[in-house]
This record gives C-alpha cells, sequence and structure tokens, in this order.
C-alpha cells in the first residue's frame, strides 16, 4: 500500500483519515484555514541516532505549540503509537512504531 511503502514498510504502520490513505491526503480542507508549507517527523533510534524513517505533510497546518496537535503513547515496550491531528485537512493520523 502506497502509505506503507512512503514510510518506510516495516517500522511503522499507518492509518490516515485523508483521501489517498497517506498524511497530507486532500479529504476536506477549511477554507481559509492556516497553512505550513512542510511539516515533518523524524523517526530517529536515540541510542545509536540513526535516522529510521521520516513523515511530511505538505501544505498543511498542524499545531505544534505545547504538542496541541501531537502525541505518542507507549503501548508496549516496543511500540509507540503517534497521533496527528490535521487542522487543515481536517483529518487524524495514528502512526505504529515499532
Amino acid at each position: 500500500d502506497a502509505a506503507r511503502e512512503r514510510f518506510g514498510g516495516a517500522n511503522m504502520s499507518v492509518n490516515a483519515a485523508g483521501s489517498e490513505g497517506e498524511p497530507g491526503g486532500r479529504a476536506s480542507e477549511l477554507p481559509a484555514s492556516p497553512s505550513m508549507d512542510v511539516v515533518a517527523f523524524h523517526l530517529v533510534r536515540l541510542h545509536d541516532g540513526k535516522l529510521c524513517d521520516r513523515m511530511v505533510f505538505r501544505d498543511d497546518y498542524i499545531r505544534l505549540k505545547r504538542a496541541q496537535g501531537v502525541s505518542a503513547v507507549r503501548e508496549s515496550e516496543d511500540s509507540t503509537l503517534l497521533t496527528i491531528l490535521s487542522l487543515r485537512r481536517q483529518a487524524f493520523h495514528a502512526v505504529r512504531c515499532r
């Protein structure tokens, strides 16, 4: 599937509300809503600093101040759920990082 291929396959699984099933998909937009050119999230393995994956949202608005649009919940010892709320696209994205 396109979203899984875009995010590097095995490390992350994606459930998105965009029309194409991937972050930044054009489901519905709020007219005159603020927009950022690019918002990027990088998945970095902390013990060695290796960049494992990244997610890029183009022409979107995600409130990053005080983590209002992003949250991370540890599901198990080897799995974390990252949730992202896209205000411009009116979409909720859930990404499982393993």
